[in-house]
């Protein structure tokens, strides 16, 4: 049975994107330096990002696609 890590895209994929989409979301926050600071500090320490994954995951397992 294919899964989500099976069609197209693994694990460290989705990891990219959800990287990249956080990235994008911060990059055009108009906050203070201060704030902007704090989450940046909050979002990008590192981390498995579970739950995105899972639901990622259970999109494509119901054949969703990921528009980006």
């Amino acid at each position: 049975m294919e899964n989500a890590f099976t069609q197209r895209t693994d694990e460290a994929s989705l990891r990219g994107l959800i990287e990249s989409e956080l990235q994008t979301v911060v990059s055009e926050l108009k906050a203070t330096p201060k704030l902007n600071e704090a989450i940046k500090h909050m979002l990008f320490p590192g981390g498995k990002r579970l739950r995105p994954l899972l639901a990622l995951s259970f999109a494509f397992d119901l054949g969703g696609k990921v528009e980006y």
